[in-house]
């Protein structure tokens, strides 16, 4: 992974997890001869120090990624011992998210804040703290209501990266209120950042996360987080008619099964879709019904 854009932090990751739970188990087991069992016993000892599932589920994916990489691009395994029936059930929760009124209470709470830019900004555009800590003036076009997304600043290693999450650069076509906003802060500010009342300066996250949860707790709002404002854009895209793969589109999902955890209704709408569904709105009187469906001839006879 080394030299291809993966995250320095992520690559520290994975090589620590693998010198803490893999290396002692199977490290020094030949290539050749790790067997599913070893590989079982990886977890298992994960498992009894009650480490979690999730934990237990990033190990599993770094090791058969290693053993696939073994086969498919150094060609000296022909088998992956991390077979499908070792993978650890996690229990996917149920992501968090702003209903349209607690989202409208929340802008309204904000109003004033040194902070609601950037509310304003991930509740309208989706974008993670991240890229919205990232975003500079130079790369929003109020003229024709572009924001182009080119960039994420990265915590752990304290640095500002060239692309976002996922690799991805894509722009976003920037709903009225959040335009006319941005063009109405763009004229009393002096900021570099977009989210930012500081001239040079970034967001702070830290004190972003703080002072958001106490606002929302003082207005009355669930707190659901930074990433749950993310998670509450797609309730104001999908309220206001955008498809499935509008929000993917938004969202810049390189998979459709991520984009499925942004669909918070598991069609609840459909019953109310059904009951206006009308491709003949004229049908509902017998006789249109003949003239548009006549009767075949079995059932003339």
């Amino acid at each position: 992974t080394r030299g291809n854009g993966i995250s320095v932090g992520w690559r520290d990751d994975q090589i620590r997890n693998f010198r803490k739970y893999v290396e002692p188990v199977i490290g020094s087991v030949k290539l050749q001869k790790v067997t599913a069992i070893q590989v079982s016993r990886v977890l298992s000892r994960m498992n009894d120090a009650e480490l979690s599932k999730q934990m237990q589920l990033h190990v599993y994916n770094l090791m058969h990624k290693m053993f696939e990489d073994a086969i498919e691009l150094f060609e000296v395994l022909n088998r992956n011992p991390v077979i499908k029936r070792l993978r650890p059930d996690v229990l996917t929760k149920e992501s968090r998210y702003l209903t349209i009124k607690d989202i409208m209470r929340l802008i309204e709470a904000v109003r004033g804040s040194e902070f609601e830019a950037a509310a304003w900004i991930q509740l309208f555009t989706g974008l993670r703290i991240g890229e919205v800590q990232a975003l500079m003036w130079s790369h929003v076009d109020l003229d024709q209501g572009k924001l182009f997304v080119a960039g994420t600043y990265v915590r752990k290693e304290k640095r500002f990266k060239d692309f976002p999450k996922g690799g991805q650069q894509h722009r976003i076509d920037l709903p009225v209120e959040l335009r006319n906003y941005l063009i109405a802060l763009r004229e009393r500010t002096q900021s570099l950042y977009v989210a930012s009342v500081h001239p040079t300066a970034f967001l702070d996250y830290a004190l972003y996360y703080k002072n958001l949860k106490q606002i929302c707790v003082a207005a009355g709002i669930p707190w659901v987080g930074t990433h749950g404002l993310r998670h509450s854009t797609s309730e104001i895209y999908l309220k206001h008619g955008a498809s499935y793969d509008d929000v993917r589109k938004l969202f810049a999902h390189s998979s459709s099964s991520v984009t499925d955890r942004y669909i918070h209704d598991h069609g609840s709408r459909l019953e109310k879709v059904a009951n206006v569904i009308r491709l003949f709105p004229d049908t509902d009187k017998k006789s249109d019904v003949s003239q548009k469906f006549p009767k075949s001839e079995e059932s003339a006879i």
